[in-house]
């Protein structure tokens, strides 16, 4: 929804349904929880005529025998748990044919894959502040973060307004990149 689609949510069981009324363009499949049911549901889809759309699926664990029954199933892509939002976003995008406009921040394009040279420093925070922000940020703990930005809002304006905006954009992976940058700021 974030980034502007429409998301239906359905079972394994009702999967056939829900692409038939709903007519997706893309599946995003969890593959935990009764497998059977969710490679079941796979195979008539893509015995259906609606079986041509992307199917992306979830597991929280990884295995190889899983990847490949996945694949041979139908699946398009696979993604395993901690999700990597840049990369999940991307994909859907290139199966989509998406392009993404980013938001600014403090004036600043946010593209996936830039250095953090472009972004503000976080290196006038104190190292503890940091090291329980990135915490925060490998636990994907958005309120511990928000509480973070919401503490240090006076005293550092700009880094919480970054902080926030990354939260709400789900890059956790840029606010543990930022700590480890002014970290190594730090040493030198």
């Amino acid at each position: 929804q974030q980034i502007g689609c429409e998301v239906t949510s359905c079972s394994g069981v009702d999967l056939l349904e829900c692409v038939e009324s709903g007519q997706p363009q893309l599946i995003l499949l969890e593959l935990d929880g009764p497998e059977m049911v969710a490679y079941a549901a796979l195979g008539h889809l893509r015995d259906s005529n609606t079986g041509k759309m992307p199917v992306v699926a979830l597991r929280t664990s990884r295995s190889a025998a899983d990847e490949e029954q996945a694949l041979v199933a139908g699946c398009t892509e696979m993604f395993y748990e901690p999700l990597d939002d840049y990369r999940l976003l991307e994909t859907i995008g290139r199966l989509l044919q998406l392009e993404f406009e980013y938001a600014r921040i403090d004036g600043v394009t946010a593209q996936p894959g830039e250095t953090s040279e472009v972004f503000p420093s976080l290196a006038a925070m104190a190292e503890s502040l940091r090291e329980e922000l990135a915490d925060a940020a490998e636990a994907l703990d958005m309120d511990a973060i928000l509480a973070i930005s919401e503490r240090i809002k006076d005293q550092f304006p700009a880094e919480a307004n970054l902080i926030t905006h990354l939260v709400d954009g789900f890059c956790f992976d840029k606010l543990k990149e930022l700590c480890a940058d002014a970290k190594k700021h730090d040493g030198l």
